[in-house]
């Protein structure tokens, strides 16, 4: 929360904000509550377990979250100033030391609870157009025609109003833990610009706070924001880095790379005929190993080959890869990777592996335990495989013999 916030708040600078202050029994102020206060309350609940002697069966690890309020990285607004959970709990919890219990301290009210909202950002944009000089505004406009971005978008900001209230009704959740109702906010709204009022905007920008409860599908609040944009009749464009989603909410989807698209088209031809390495990347095939092509178009492992026909890089995903831990022959078409289970992770249904081969890890699925360690191959059929160009890297240019 800084002073200068006056797009937020009507008065950014009053001190409750931005000073504590004691008011009887009370502590009142935004610095104490969000989310210093539980903070201070965790390390005093800390030192009373050391100091009365309770003997713990491991170490325990306190840390505090920068940025608390829910900051997000978004549009031009990047870097360190714009973290907040990237840096905080969750970071511990995915990085050394592992802990094998986590507990969130949260404030409660004073009111024992274990349960709390989940939450989901998603940003819509609506397009207008086309820009008109204002006394070119010729009204009445059928319906979903106005050129002006905003108005476009007030039918879809009064609808999601409405799905709002159905979506907290529908998901309120009581357990002995406390009860979440996840609630939904328009919380920020972006549309032309203030200096230059003598054109309407073609582009209107919604930024969406979506709350959701445990065992929740997260998933389909896609799939009903999506069915609102359709009800309404507008075109909509999401902006996410989540493919499934990409996949899901779109009639066609543009890759961006470097803020250039690199791909267009419907989401079954992104799926499975990606045009770059990057695409296919983004897609799932995040797999990678470089191959080499014979003239008859077999393929086998650059490793052990360097100069046995055309140098290609081959991408495919995990789900299409078998793991084969016997000497049987696959396919002569096949890509068959030899190496050794490096890592095992259950993941519901089978087992996930990353097997080290002798050109790169790759990962495969399998319905069996298999033990780290093992040999096995790394199965793919052909018509799997996305093949580009290896790109020359300037170590290749370096590797080279000198003339």
């Amino acid at each position: 929360m800084h002073p200068e916030d006056h797009l937020i708040w009507r008065d950014p600078a009053q001190p409750d904000y931005h000073v504590g202050r004691e008011e009887g029994d009370l502590l009142i102020g935004n610095p104490v509550v969000n989310d210093k206060g539980p903070m201070a309350a965790w390390l005093l609940a800390a030192k009373a377990i050391r100091d009365a002697g309770v003997t713990l069966v491991g170490p325990m690890y306190l840390t505090a979250v920068p940025g608390e309020i829910g900051q997000e990285p978004v549009d031009e607004f990047q870097g360190k100033r714009y973290l907040s959970k990237e840096v905080g709990a969750r970071y511990l919890v995915n990085h050394t030391p592992r802990a094998s219990f986590c507990l969130c301290a949260e404030a409660t009210g004073f009111r024992k609870g274990w349960i709390e909202a989940g939450k989901a950002f998603y940003k819509i944009t609506v397009y207008g157009g086309p820009v008109l000089y204002t006394p070119y505004v010729a009204r009445p406009y059928p319906p979903g025609e106005h050129p002006n971005a905003i108005v476009r978008a007030l039918p879809l900001i009064a609808r999601l109003e409405e799905w709002a209230l159905e979506y907290e009704q529908r998901h309120t959740y009581a357990s002995p833990g406390g009860t979440v109702v996840p609630r939904v906010n328009v919380s920020a709204i972006r549309a032309g610009q203030p200096w230059l009022v003598l054109q309407n905007p073609e582009v209107c920008m919604l930024y969406l706070d979506i709350r959701t409860v445990p065992g929740q599908d997260g998933g389909a609040i896609r799939h009903e924001l999506r069915a609102l944009q359709k009800r309404v009749g507008i075109t909509a464009v999401y902006v996410t880095h989540d493919r499934e989603e990409a996949l899901t909410l779109a009639d066609r989807i543009a890759v961006l790379d470097a803020g250039r698209v690199v791909q267009y088209g419907p989401p079954e031809e992104i799926f499975h005929r990606p045009t770059s390495a990057f695409v296919a990347g983004f897609m799932g095939a995040d797999n990678a190993i470089e191959l080499r092509r014979d003239d008859r178009g077999r393929l086998r492992s650059a490793a052990g080959n360097p100069d046995a026909g055309e140098a290609v890089m081959a991408h495919f995903r995990s789900d299409v890869a078998r793991i084969d831990a016997t000497a049987g022959a696959a396919d002569d078409a096949d890509l068959r990777l030899h190496g050794q289970i490096v890592q095992a992770l259950y993941v519901g249904q089978g087992y996930r592996y990353r097997v080290r081969t002798a050109g790169a890890d790759v990962w495969a699925h399998a319905n069996d335990r298999i033990d780290e360690g093992a040999p096995v191959a790394v199965v793919v059929p052909r018509e799997a495989l996305l093949l580009f160009p290896r790109v020359t890297t300037q170590a290749d240019r370096d590797a080279r013999p000198s003339t």
